[in-house]
Parts: C-alpha cells; structure tokens; sequence
C-alpha cells in the first residue's frame, strides 16, 4: 500500500513526532519541515515549493495558506497537496483523533496529484480546492 501513497511532509505546528508517527504508521514515509530545512521557522513559500518539487503530501494545521493569496497561489503553481487540520487549538491526541477518524479518505485523496486543497475537521474530509481556485486573483 505505502508504494502506492506519497511521503508526507508534516508542518511544525504538528510537532515532530506523535502526528509523523501516525502517518507512519499508516503507511506513509514521513518527513517533518525540521528534518528538510534543519529548522522550524522556513517561510511557507519554501515549504510548497519543497513539498510540490518533491511531489509530497504537505499536513498542517495553517490555516494562513488558504488566506494568504500568494500562499494559496504558491499551492497551485507547485501542484501542492495540501491537506490543512483546521481546528487551530486542539490537542495532540485531538489532533491523531481527527486524522485516524479520516484516516481512509485522506489515503484516498493524497493518491491524486495535485493541485488540491482538502480540509479535515472532526466532522468532515472536505475538498475546497474549487473554492480555492475561484478565490485566484484576489487582491
């Protein structure tokens, strides 16, 4: 199963072990920002050029990306898989609650290349990537 998923690229502001785990432990090959920069404050520019030249799933919890319009358009041009926690203060074991729960759906989107924008909440696996397309240009 693993040959068939991408490496996942996991944001510092998942931490550096419990969520990377997770994914692991679903079959993932996972990196952290801190093991690919060598630190944990790299702009997030780099880390979609990054995450799109090496065809990595990129799970974060910043929810600054969809907001930012040079973020969200970095997203697009690098053909970025993104999937975005969007429950800001929740608790590392929230958090492992919320991805296990998804676990099956998010397998299934990280399989299709990019560019895509999905978001998970405790509720829902929800694709946003035509919003997000509608809201280009932006000023």
């Amino acid at each position: 199963m693993s040959d068939l998923l991408p490496d996942a690229l996991i944001d510092h502001c998942l931490g550096t072990s419990r969520i990377p785990e997770l994914f692991r432990s679903k079959g993932f090959k996972t990196t952290t920002v801190f093991d690919e920069f060598g630190r944990e404050d790299a702009l997030d520019l780099e880390i979609l050029e990054l995450a799109g030249r090496k065809q990595l799933l990129f799970v974060t919890k910043d929810s600054n990306i969809r907001k930012n319009r040079i973020e969200r358009e970095a997203v697009f041009q690098n053909n970025v898989r993104l999937l975005c926690l969007v429950h800001q203060n929740m608790r590392f074991s929230n958090m492992a609650a919320v991805f296990t729960k998804h676990m099956r759906g998010i397998v299934r989107y990280s399989q299709r290349p990019g560019p895509w924008f999905v978001i998970v909440s405790e509720s829902q696996l929800k694709d946003i990537t035509e919003e997000m397309r509608k809201r280009r240009g932006e000023a």
